[in-house]
């Protein structure tokens, strides 16, 4: 489960788009590319990859696939197409959320609030590092809990 929280909400997440309303800034271009989570650690049974690609979709949005290979070796995908600015937009195949909202409070960190049914599942902020490398994810669940992940450029 833990893995799977990192997974969607970097997932649903990282990229970014326009600069929004309100405090927003511009994310960082260095988002976009593919990206693996480093599953060291993880527990036996895990899945056996998780990647991440983040593109430019065009008219001031992204899009984000995550891609899971699970330990039986069948994969899914879950995709959001968005722009930061702190608005819900959709996810597709992902069970345990169906929107995102994304905001940049400054141009190496993304903010992720994950919804299912409007209600708030969980918050993921990713922050990348100097050299644009790596992403540190933090979620923290709507109850309190929270887990790291980090992804590195492919």
């Amino acid at each position: 489960m833990r893995t799977k929280q990192i997974l969607l909400s970097i997932g649903a997440a990282i990229a970014l788009s326009v600069i929004g309303a309100g405090a927003q800034a511009a994310p960082s271009t260095k988002f976009i590319g593919s990206w693996t989570l480093d599953l060291t650690g993880q527990a036996a049974g895990g899945p056996k990859s998780i990647t991440l690609v983040t593109s430019d979709a065009g008219g001031g949005k992204w899009k984000s696939a995550i891609t899971t290979v699970g330990a039986d070796g069948k994969s899914t995908t879950s995709e959001v197409t968005y722009a930061v600015d702190g608005k819900d937009y959709p996810v597709t195949g992902d069970p345990t959320m169906d929107s995102d909202a994304f905001m940049s409070p400054d141009p190496n960190t993304l903010v992720i609030a994950e919804k299912k049914g409007g209600k708030l599942v969980d918050t993921l902020t990713a922050k990348l590092s100097a050299d644009g490398n790596t992403q540190n994810a933090t979620t923290v669940t709507a109850d309190g809990k929270s887990s790291v992940g980090v992804w590195k450029r492919k």
